[in-house]
C-alpha cells in the first residue's frame, strides 16, 4: 500500500509542473473548459492529470505557401496567381476553441485568402495588375488589400494575426498572352518614339547652333 501511495503521489506530482518554452503558448485545461493561458517561457504548477490537461500551440511565425488559381480581373482577364502567406497565433484562447490544429488553420487561411484575392483582382483591370513601366500599381497593391482584410477577418474570428502576404508567380492562361505581348510592344513603341522625338529635337537644336556659328563667322 505504501508503495501504491509512493507511486501515485510521484505521478501526481510529476503532472503538476507545466514547461512552458519559449517559442510555445500553453492552455490548461479542466475537463475540457480553459482555465489558464500561458505565453511566458517559465515554470508552471496546476492540478495533476487528468483533472487538468495541457495543450500547446506553436507561437512561432509559421509559412504556409497556396496553391496556384485562377482568378479573373474586372475586365474578364484570367490570370494565375500563386501566392504564400506567414501567420502566427496572436490569440491562443481563440484559436484553440475556433480551429485547434494548424492544419485546421491553414485550410481556412487558404479559404480566406482566396477570396479576398478574388475580391482584389476582381475590383481591378488587367492593366492595373500588370501595369507599365512608368505606371503604378501592379501586384503591391494587391498584396497590401489583401493582407489587411485576411488579418482583420483572422485575427478577429480566429486569434490569427497575417504578418505577410504576397505573390510569388503570376502567370497567364494561353488565350491571355498575346494580349500581354501586345501590350508590352506597345508599350516599348511609344519608349522608342519618345526617344526618337526627342533625338530629332536635340538635332535640330545643334544644327540651328551650327548655323547661327556660321554666320556669324561669316560675317566676321
Amino acid at each position: 500500500v505504501l508503495v501504491a501511495v509512493l507511486v501515485v503521489a510521484i505521478a501526481c506530482a510529476a503532472t503538476s509542473f507545466v514547461i512552458v518554452d519559449e517559442t510555445e503558448h500553453v492552455i490548461v485545461t479542466q475537463f475540457g473548459r480553459p482555465t489558464a493561458v500561458y505565453s511566458d517561457a517559465g515554470l508552471r504548477l496546476k492540478a495533476p492529470a487528468p483533472f487538468q490537461r495541457v495543450t500547446r500551440l506553436d507561437k512561432r511565425v509559421l509559412f504556409t505557401e497556396q496553391q496556384p488559381t485562377e482568378l479573373l480581373t474586372s475586365d474578364k482577364k484570367n490570370v494565375i496567381v500563386s501566392t504564400y502567406l506567414s501567420w502566427r497565433i496572436a490569440d491562443p484562447l481563440k484559436f484553440l476553441t475556433s480551429l485547434r490544429t494548424r492544419e485546421a488553420a491553414e485550410a481556412r487561411l487558404a479559404a480566406l485568402v482566396q477570396s479576398e484575392l478574388g475580391s482584389t483582382l476582381g475590383n481591378l483591370p488587367f492593366s492595373s495588375v500588370v501595369p507599365a513601366p512608368t505606371d503604378g500599381g501592379g501586384l503591391e497593391q494587391v498584396e497590401e488589400r489583401v493582407q489587411k482584410a485576411s488579418h482583420d477577418a483572422a485575427l478577429h474570428d480566429f486569434g490569427i494575426e497575417v504578418t505577410s502576404f504576397g505573390v510569388t508567380r503570376l502567370g497567364y492562361p494561353a488565350q491571355n498572352l498575346q494580349s500581354v505581348f501586345a501590350r508590352m510592344r506597345a508599350e516599348r513603341e511609344r519608349i522608342a518614339r519618345g526617344y526618337r522625338s526627342e533625338g530629332k529635337a536635340a538635332a535640330q537644336k545643334i544644327r540651328a547652333e551650327a548655323d547661327r556659328e556660321r554666320s556669324t563667322a561669316l560675317a566676321n
